[in-house]
């Protein structure tokens, strides 16, 4: 005798029931009692670990950019026609150092005015001594000279331009024959040894982070190196909006591995702290949420806990708010749990 597929269905989904909800029995006061009965392959094999209070070092991380120490736009005072440049960009300069010239005619008229008014002194020196003019005389054509010298010392600055620092050329924005102006400089020289780093830690923070205090300095371009700074200047006011304060972090860059406008991270130690901590592996980051939770084991079932995150060292997670020292926290196998379903614990982890 065969039955039809669909006698067998009902059949088999009635054993199906029968097996997986509920079963009854008589007791001896004649009520019927109900008992919940789980299908083994509805519990989860999972790994676990104990939640604990370890001394970590308290390290605060910041983004932030890297500038020039000090950064010179070079141009002169007025429009001029250039007549040479001497530096290329990526160029390093020194102090004092010639890096154009502009043109020679308004540097030559000066030079000449300022022969005459050294001659015109010489020759009135001699009648002042003997006196044949006036001390009056004899100051104005003192000053007269001296209005020359400081014309002649301006227009020549104007046309032979130096370097201010040492540094390296970042920018060249002309080249020879051009004529320019000074409302877009010649070239750009900056101080790129050492490096400065401005970071906006919290408030709480202020009463901890102090000038000299030494950083650390990682950049993704550059991920097999660590660069050493120190706290160079603190801020003596906090942002009443954003409750946070500014400080100037410097760095040696003899190399010039760090260069201005990169993108780097600043690794402070504030000493060492205790934290509750979990392995980073037992956090689970809800998709569409910025909740991040932790499944915590209890009497085999798992909880689903949200938590909140200080900060994560390598494999542990220091925590907030959430768990506390003892709880039992689920490992491997988190990501696949719901809360209150049934879980089993590997035997090695037990």
């Amino acid at each position: 005798m065969f039955l039809s597929i669909r006698t067998v269905a009902p059949i088999a989904l009635s054993l199906a029931l029968l097996s997986l909800t509920s079963c009854h029995s008589a007791s001896k006061d004649g009520n019927t009692s109900f008992s919940h009965t789980i299908d083994s392959t509805d519990i989860k094999h999972v790994e676990v670990a104990t939640v604990s209070v370890q001394t970590l070092p308290d390290l605060q991380e910041y983004t932030s950019t890297v500038e020039a120490k000090v950064t010179n736009q070079i141009a002169p005072q007025m429009a001029s026609r250039i007549k040479r440049i001497y530096v290329e960009v990526g160029q390093q300069v020194s102090r004092g150092q010639l890096l154009a010239e502009m043109d020679h005619s308004q540097l030559e008229q000066a030079r000449l005015q300022l022969e005459e008014r050294k001659s015109a002194l010489a020759r009135i020196d001699e009648l002042y001594k003997i006196g044949g003019i006036s001390q009056s005389e004899w100051e104005a054509t003192r000053r007269a000279l001296t209005l020359a010298q400081t014309s002649y010392n301006n227009i020549k600055e104007n046309t032979q331009l130096r370097s201010p620092i040492s540094g390296v050329v970042t920018v060249r924005n002309y080249d020879a024959g051009d004529m320019m102006s000074p409302q877009m400089p010649l070239l750009v020289v900056e101080q790129v040894n050492p490096v400065v780093l401005r970071v906006n830690p919290s408030e709480r923070y202020y009463g901890q982070m102090t000038k000299g205090m030494p950083v650390t300095i990682t950049s993704e371009s550059l991920p097999d190196e660590t660069f050493a700074g120190k706290i160079s200047l603190k801020y003596p006011t906090i942002n009443p909006q954003t409750h946070t304060f500014t400080i100037e972090i410097e760095a040696t860059n003899p190399e010039r591995k760090l260069v201005p406008g990169q993108y780097a991270r600043v690794l402070i130690n504030l000493g060492d702290k205790e934290y509750t901590v979990v392995p980073t592996e037992s956090i689970v980051k809800q998709i569409g949420s910025a909740e991040q939770c932790v499944y915590i084991v209890r009497d085999g079932i798992a909880h689903r806990q949200v938590v909140l995150v200080e900060r994560t060292i390598g494999k542990y997670t220091a925590i907030s708010e959430g768990v506390s020292s003892g709880d039992v926290v689920v490992t491997t196998g988190a990501s696949i749990l719901s809360d209150q379903m049934p879980v089993q614990i590997s035997q090695a982890q037990k």
